[in-house]
């Protein structure tokens, strides 16, 4: 915080989980998988120093800029998850592989997407492909999150 610089990863509720005949537990799980969403200005200086961290890859372009969220942005996706919005329960029952959709909330709202898969036994997430980093890039998304185009 002292540089000006904030990182969090919005969490929620992943599925329970059978281990030798014993059901475990939900346990937290980002909302996306390699997702840090960073507070900072965004001059050059900052974001190369972002890309100087330990396993950060890229940071979200749109064209030759970092792809801004706003505040309110953030804080809706992060209250949404926190009050378990995102959690793993929604069923893939309505959807199909290889259906358009449009991603309804979170940082990405808006985007159009095909299904490509579903997460465990079709519930709790759908394995989808955003045009995001300047090529195709697979996320796992909530189904929630999700809406019949």
């Amino acid at each position: 915080v002292e540089a000006g610089i904030e990182a969090c990863v919005i969490m929620r509720m992943g599925p329970e989980r059978r281990r030798n005949h014993r059901l475990l537990p939900a346990s937290a799980l980002p909302v996306f998988n390699g997702i840090v969403f960073v507070y900072c200005v965004a001059d050059a200086h900052a974001l190369r120093g972002i890309l100087t961290f330990h396993h950060v890859k890229r940071i979200i372009m749109a064209g030759d800029y970092a792809v801004k969220l706003t505040d309110e942005t953030v804080s809706e996706f992060r209250r949404l998850a926190e009050s378990g919005h995102y959690d793993h329960k929604r069923r893939s029952d309505g959807f199909r592989k290889g259906e358009k959709v449009r991603i309804a909330s979170g940082p990405f709202v808006g985007y159009e997407v095909s299904i490509d898969a579903f997460g465990e036994a079709g519930s709790g997430d759908a394995v989808v492909t955003i045009s995001i980093f300047g090529k195709p890039t697979v996320f796992n998304m909530p189904l929630v999150m999700l809406e019949k185009v």
